[in-house]
């Protein structure tokens, strides 16, 4: 599939294949009213690695050896910045060697229209760990026999270290630095959701899952996900405007993939855009932001996923 389109407006194609599907099956979660079913993002660059015991120091020499922790590489603040100048952007997020990009594309759609949020979810603690504040939304939980629970809304606050598995040549294997910035927040966000929401598998319990679910963890929103040509584009323009933060999915490679949505906009020829990011954050074409003409959104996206911000008082 090739687009290429005229002046400035330039849709740099779909990421290059990669070899063989990811072998993992889609988790799909029904959505009700939403109406659709959505198969969570679980496209990766690499095959994960589902030991944390890898080898390697951190490419910062100074940082090296300082987590003490078997096969976890580590930052400081002070040579690797929780947040860059501008504080939380989409730019500093970068999907490592793991299937979470439904997490990834998340976290850069929330630091695109709230990257307060990301701010207030982070604190660093006396000791140089870090505790992040999750939202569980309130919800109904279906045992066998039907009996439905009510769960009220409540919140998780994690605590981690600065400390993330590395490779061999002391760089991160899952979440890495996107920016020059090297801000190191998404990289505490990984480890905190992983560690909090992995079902006790860590790292290697974040693949092919859904950005409703992030959406719901990281915002405390109501969160919607339905199928890209069901809404307009004007709907989808009136979202961005009420600020919500959204991605959406494509079919890659007999699996899908999950991409952060940047923004809707119409050119002063009447075109419609989209603009995306893609969480592996890279500069071969498709790997990184781009921009594509709505239509072609429309036929090469099947689902969107999306936050609600609540009224503002």
């Amino acid at each position: 599939m090739g687009y290429t389109y005229g002046d400035n407006n330039v849709f740099l194609g779909p990421p290059p294949k990669k070899k063989g599907p990811d072998p993992r099956p889609l988790v799909q979660r029904s959505l009700g009213s939403a109406g659709a079913l959505v198969g969570a993002g679980a496209h990766r660059r690499k095959r994960a690695r589902v030991d944390l015991t890898v080898s390697g120091t951190v490419s910062c020499p100074t940082c090296a050896g300082a987590g003490g922790i078997p096969g976890e590489s580590t930052f400081k603040p002070q040579h690797h910045k929780l947040y860059g100048l501008g504080g939380p952007s989409p730019n500093d997020v970068k999907q490592g060697n793991l299937g979470d990009c439904w997490l990834m594309s998340a976290l850069m759609s929330v630091a695109k229209t709230h990257p307060e949020i990301i701010k207030r979810m982070i604190r660093r603690e006396k000791d140089g760990t870090y505790t992040v504040t999750f939202q569980n939304p309130a919800h109904d939980v279906v045992d066998a026999s039907g009996n439905v629970t009510h769960v009220p809304a409540s919140v998780s606050r994690v605590n981690v270290t600065g400390a993330v598995p590395g490779d061999a040549k002391g760089n991160p294997i899952y979440a890495g630095y996107g920016s020059a910035d090297a801000a190191a927040w998404p990289l505490v966000m990984e480890k905190a959701y992983a560690q909090e929401y992995g079902g006790g598998k860590g790292y290697a319990g974040l693949g092919g899952r859904s950005s409703v679910e992030a959406f719901g963890h990281i915002t405390g929103w109501d969160v919607e996900a339905a199928g890209v040509k069901d809404r307009s584009f004007q709907d989808f323009v009136n979202a961005q405007n009420g600020g919500w933060p959204i991605t959406a999915i494509r079919p890659l490679s007999g699996d899908v993939h999950a991409y952060s949505i940047q923004g809707f906009s119409t050119d002063s020829a009447g075109n419609k855009w989209v603009d995306l990011y893609n969480p592996w954050n890279g500069t071969s074409l498709g790997t990184g932001a781009f921009r594509m003409k709505y239509g072609d959104f429309q036929n090469t996206y099947t689902v969107f996923m999306g936050a609600k911000p609540p009224p503002k008082p």
